[in-house]
């Protein structure tokens, strides 16, 4: 009888012992378990996505569709008008 009294004594301070580091794990803190942390992961990937619509959004659509091809149709046409003034200063 005292053996087994002896091993599940041994069995209660492993318990124990898991238990603590269950606690050391969960961590201390508004995120403190892992349901949290996968909730403000979910948050994230959501940020993430909604910035890619709205970097969409702003790409537009159609044949100047990027900044740089915006930037080189306003070089085109500083371009033309420089262009134009110097015709019209020579006449």
């Amino acid at each position: 009888m005292e053996e087994l009294v002896s091993v599940m004594m041994l069995v209660l301070e492993e318990l124990r012992e898991i238990n603590t580091k269950l606690d050391d794990i969960k961590g201390i803190g508004v995120y403190g378990s892992i349901n949290d942390l996968h909730d403000q992961l979910t948050e994230i990937d959501q940020s993430i996505d909604t910035l890619g619509d709205k970097i969409d959004g702003i790409r537009g659509s159609g044949v100047y569709d990027t900044i740089s091809d915006v930037c080189d149709k306003l070089d085109n046409v500083e371009n033309a008008v420089s262009s134009v003034e110097t015709t019209v200063l020579m006449k």
